[in-house]
């Protein structure tokens, strides 16, 4: 494989991306933590608040939610973890592909194609979350260029190929 600069200015972009994304996952598990203490929490004030109120007019025949607010901060701190491990498996697999393009490697191609896709889900989560910025904008980018990388890679690897197992002659 042939590296010029604009795959080496890519192979940089996605170390950063990376960096970044290892952050991100970092604090996803931290608002899946806060996420399950907060809804146990106010479960546990509910349950408070039944205990106390019981004779009272105003809460009489209410339903008691603690045990659906405990299920329902279960499922959403469940979510935000898993969101958290494709988004540390994203930034792995950046990490990974800019490697490969720093070693001039032959499975860089594919490994690119994961890591340009993964990124695109993963600032398609975040535009969800926190709304589109010119960071996610920039991420996506970064993102389409790995794609495109790895398309021209595959292409410049087909074309110069003479064995049959699709390795590069030589």
């Amino acid at each position: 494989m042939k590296s010029n600069v604009g795959s080496i200015i890519i192979a940089v972009f996605l170390v950063l991306a990376s960096i970044y994304n290892l952050g991100a996952g970092l604090a996803q598990f931290g608002k899946g933590g806060l996420v399950s203490g907060s809804m146990s929490a106010l479960a546990s004030v509910g349950e408070s608040m039944t205990e106390l109120n019981r004779n009272n007019q105003y809460t009489q025949g209410l339903p008691d939610n603690s045990q659906s607010l405990r299920t329902a901060g279960a499922i959403s701190s469940t979510l935000m973890y898993l969101i958290a491990v494709g988004i540390i498996c994203t930034a792995v697999a950046q990490l990974v592909s800019s490697i490969g393009v720093f070693t001039r490697s032959v499975w860089v191609s594919r490994m690119l194609m994961i890591a340009g896709i993964a990124g695109i889900l993963v600032e398609i989560q975040d535009v969800f979350e926190d709304g589109l910025g010119i960071g996610q904008i920039a991420f996506i980018a970064v993102s389409v260029a790995a794609i495109y990388l790895s398309i021209q890679l595959k292409r410049s690897v087909g074309s110069s190929t003479t064995k049959a197992d699709g390795l590069p002659a030589g």
